[in-house]
């Protein structure tokens, strides 16, 4: 067992969190361990802190990507 990383962390696989729809069932994920008494709380008190912030990350890049879009309209609206 690695002191760093526990053996609890060690046998979740890793997943690639890109969108909302990720992170949303990466919580499920780690709820259902926690419950089950597979994960330690401390491990999934960190995950859901963690998950906050990348879901915060995620909706500023979609606000910013609409906003994008929005400009583009606008912009090509106000050349006619």
């Amino acid at each position: 067992m690695n002191r760093r990383f526990p053996r609890e962390i060690e046998a979740f696989p890793e997943h690639p969190l890109k969108t909302v729809q990720d992170v949303t069932d990466l919580l499920a994920e780690m709820i259902n361990h926690l419950r089950a008494g597979r994960l330690d709380p401390r491990v999934a008190n960190t995950v859901g802190y963690l998950a906050t912030a990348m879901l915060k990350a995620l909706q500023q890049g979609d606000v910013d990507g609409r906003l994008r879009a929005i400009e583009a309209v606008l912009i090509g609206t106000s050349q006619d």
